[in-house]
């Protein structure tokens, strides 16, 4: 039955996920543990922001050998598991039970944390294990700009304002890099196909107050050329009149940003280069 016959405020994607758990068909569930988290991590920007966790929980009584995190306490439960084996006639009934177990207990999981919302990866250092600390965000951005190992194109960009806060009073131009980032994750979502999660991020980058109006104008430009991609001429219009009265704003004070803005539009679609350049000629 559909959850959310029991529970309307669900999620989509949880509903999704639970669905694809508990399918009949091999073909239709998760083939393993990391399909399960990289669906969730390419959905936490979608409708389960309000609850994606910054805090690993560590499995309980688990020592890891040769790594930190969850996944190497995963494959060393596996490995054990592997040795020794009984047939599959005994172990059926207690596999069943368990795996009734799991979900029933991975279904309460995500229960308990959209009712009571808290943070369990993105914040953690565990979860950005994978990509080096540098000595600044300006330095961050530009590691990750030379980085292109394929297991990493997401965390890289978000790595940028975890080790070095927007917000931070003694280095502003924190959150400048952090804009900067934004645009590439953004752009990486969408290599990926997941445009809901790009404008989400877009979104979010736009409605920061302190944000920089020409890493704003780009966070535009972004939605118009998703927007151009998708065949929504209204949305790519809407974006882009948002970029041109930011870049209005600026050719008043003589902005040397503006050269930038005109080198990524003429990477974009022909109608949004036309209508850009029509807008610029009036400045």
């Amino acid at each position: 039955p559909d959850l959310r016959q029991y529970r309307s405020d669900l999620p989509a994607s949880i509903v999704e996920l639970i669905t694809r758990l508990l399918a009949k068909s091999p073909q239709q569930r998760f083939a393993n543990p990391g399909e399960v988290l990289e669906f969730l991590r390419s959905r936490r920007h979608v409708d389960l922001s309000h609850a994606w966790p910054d805090q690993a929980v560590p499995l309980p009584d688990v020592k890891i050998a040769g790594g930190k995190g969850p996944m190497q306490a995963t494959l060393a439960l596996q490995s054990k598991l592997k040795a020794g084996r009984p047939s599959p006639r005994r172990l059926a009934l207690p596999l069943l039970g368990g795996l009734a177990l799991i979900v029933a207990a991975f279904l309460g999981g995500w229960l308990w944390a959209y009712a009571t919302p808290f943070h369990l990866f993105e914040g953690s250092d565990e979860y950005y294990s994978d990509v080096a600390k540098q000595a600044s965000a300006e330095a961050q951005y530009h590691a990750a700009l030379l980085n292109t190992d394929g297991s990493s194109q997401l965390t890289k960009w978000e790595a940028v304002a975890h080790f070095f806060p927007k917000d931070d009073p003694e280095n502003p131009l924190n959150r400048h890099y952090a804009g900067l980032a934004s645009l590439q994750l953004a752009r990486a979502y969408v290599n990926r196909g997941e445009t809901e999660s790009a404008r989400q991020t877009l979104r979010a980058t736009i409605d920061d107050a302190d944000m920089g109006d020409s890493i704003k104008a780009l966070a535009y430009l972004q939605l118009a050329q998703i927007a151009s991609s998708a065949g929504s001429a209204r949305q790519r219009d809407e974006a882009l009149s948002q970029a041109l009265r930011i870049a209005a704003a600026q050719a008043e004070v003589n902005s040397g940003d503006l050269p930038r803005l005109d080198d990524n539009v003429r990477l974009m679609d022909q109608a949004i280069q036309e209508a850009w350049f029509r807008g610029r000629a009036t400045m």
